[in-house]
């Protein structure tokens, strides 16, 4: 679910029919909700926290649950962005933790082409 919050009602740069952005932007996804939210308040969004048990998954801001991560690892290899003191790994670091992970029972597996 796509959702889309804006401080006010006025139109946005591709938002003008007739410029070359507006023409450019008719390619882009439609979002499915839209709010306006005055600076300085809160959206509807913003409590969806509350809705949180400590048992279940995490809420979108859309309100479906944000789906479990499992990692299958094929190898016991650093993956690009394993290797300490590498721009990659710096940059990987702030990339969300999985869920969960597992190692392939098969080594070498490729689980995209199924070799």
């Amino acid at each position: 679910m796509t959702r889309v919050e804006r401080v006010d009602d006025k139109p946005a740069h591709g938002e003008v029919p007739g410029t070359p952005a507006y023409k450019l932007r008719t390619q882009d996804a439609v979002p499915d909700e839209l709010e306006i939210v005055p600076e300085g308040s809160r959206s509807r969004s913003a409590s969806s926290a509350a809705r949180l048990r400590s048992d279940s998954r995490p809420y979108s801001p859309g309100g479906s649950p944000v789906p479990k991560t499992v990692v299958e690892r094929v190898d016991d290899k650093p993956a690009y962005g394993e290797v300490e003191g590498t721009e990659a790994f710096e940059k990987r670091r702030a990339d969300a933790q999985p869920d969960e992970m597992i190692k392939s029972p098969v080594e070498g597996r490729n689980p995209w082409n199924g070799e």
